[in-house]
């Protein structure tokens, strides 16, 4: 998955690198390492792409202010969202064992699935990374509009163990203050 016109860097290919989920707990609606208007969501999905146009790897880019690009997807609770289920069924196999080809068990997932079908209304800010190190190397894109997935099928992220087998029943940071960044919007 590549990613052109992000505004500021119209002529940028930003290529897909990798997503990663973050979670809380699910009763209370926290999880999401942004809110909108002051709505936390119970889970939020990064697809992390670097500027394939100005470096030449994720590594690179990592320390760039216009190096990487971050999608950021709201997830509500909702109905069981069969576009993961076969994901969310190889989870318990992950948990048993950390490396497993999921081609060899049949865990595809189309990537225009993991976005909101309204991809026009969204928030942009430049930022961090939102684990360590946190560089401030980030273009975040941040859609209005929500995916979904049942509870049952965010409570299997949960299960998910560390490799020193700590659980992780929650690993989003806490949102924190704006500053001085420029939070825009793409529509009116």
């Amino acid at each position: 998955m590549c990613v052109t016109g992000v505004p500021g860097y119209k002529n940028d290919l930003f290529k897909l690198v990798q997503f990663h989920f973050h979670w809380g707990n699910t009763e209370t609606g926290e999880g999401s390492e942004h809110q909108i208007n002051g709505k936390s969501w119970p889970s939020e999905l990064h697809l992390v792409h670097y500027n394939s146009t100005k470096y030449s790897s994720l590594s690179e880019a990592a320390n760039e202010k216009d190096g990487l690009l971050v999608l950021g997807v709201m997830i509500q609770t909702s109905g069981k969202n069969m576009d993961f289920q076969n994901f969310i069924q190889c989870i318990e196999t992950i948990r048993e064992n950390s490396r497993i080809n999921l081609h060899e068990k049949n865990a595809y997932l189309n990537l225009n699935n993991l976005l909101p079908n309204n991809t026009d209304r969204y928030f942009t800010y430049s930022g961090s990374l939102t684990t360590p190190p946190c560089n401030e190397s980030v273009i975040w894109i941040v859609f209005e509009y929500p995916i979904t997935m049942s509870q049952e099928q965010i409570l299997q992220f949960q299960k998910v163990h560390c490799e020193d087998d700590c659980e992780t029943s929650a690993n989003y940071r806490p949102v924190c203050p704006i500053n001085d960044r420029k939070v825009k919007r793409s529509f009116k």
